[in-house]
C-alpha cells in the first residue's frame, strides 16, 4: 500500500534537481510528512556516501563514523539556517513561517546531498589512490592538502548549485 503513496515522490526528484519553481513553491506551502522523510533520506544517503569516501582515507572505522556524522551535521545546518530564516523573515518584511523556511532549506540541502553523493565515488577514487596516512611525512603532507582541497571544491560546488539553482528558480 505504501507503493503507490511513495512512488509520485520518488517522481518529484527530478523537478527539485531542476528548480522547477511552480511545484517548489507549492511544495514549501503544503507540509508532506513523506516529501520530507524522503528528503531526509537522500541527505542521509548522499551525504553518508560523501562522509564515507572522506574518511576510509583515515581507516575504515573512520568511513564509517564519518558516513554517519556528515549527515547528522547537514541536518543540523539545516535546522539551523531555517531557525535563522525565521526569525529574521519578518524583519525583512517576508512572510515567512519557520516550517516553510524549514521545507525551503530542507529542499537546498536535499539538492547539494544527491550532488555530494554524486562525488563521493570520485573522493573515493582519489583517497583508495592516495598513498596512506602514515607512510611517509612529506607524502602525507601534500596527500592531505590534495584530498583537502578536493573535499572543499566538491562541498563548496554542491553547495553554490544547490542555492544558485534554488534561488533562481523560486525567487
Amino acid at each position: 500500500m505504501n507503493a503507490p503513496a511513495t512512488a509520485p515522490r520518488f517522481r518529484q526528484i527530478p523537478a527539485l534537481l531542476r528548480g522547477e519553481s511552480e511545484p517548489i513553491t507549492a511544495w514549501i506551502e503544503h507540509w508532506d510528512s513523506g516529501r520530507v522523510l524522503l528528503y531526509i533520506t537522500i541527505i542521509f544517503v548522499g551525504a553518508g556516501l560523501f562522509g564515507g569516501a572522506v574518511g576510509w582515507w583515515r581507516a575504515p572505522l573512520q568511513g564509517f563514523y564519518a558516513a554517519l556524522k556528515f549527515p547528522l551535521i547537514v541536518l543540523l545546518a539545516t535546522f539551523g539556517n531555517a531557525l535563522l530564516n525565521a526569525m529574521l523573515a519578518p524583519l525583512l518584511g517576508l512572510n515567512l513561517s519557520f516550517r516553510q523556511a524549514l521545507l525551503a532549506i530542507l529542499m537546498s540541502f536535499t539538492i547539494a546531498a544527491a550532488i555530494l553523493g554524486a562525488f563521493s565515488p570520485l573522493v573515493w577514487f582519489l583517497v583508495w589512490n592516495t598513498p596512506p596516512l602514515d607512510q611517509r611525512a612529506d607524502l602525507s603532507f601534500s596527500s592531505h592538502s590534495m584530498i583537502l582541497l578536493t573535499e572543499v571544491a566538491a562541498i563548496a560546488f554542491a553547495g553554490v548549485a544547490a542555492n544558485t539553482n534554488y534561488v533562481n528558480r523560486v525567487v
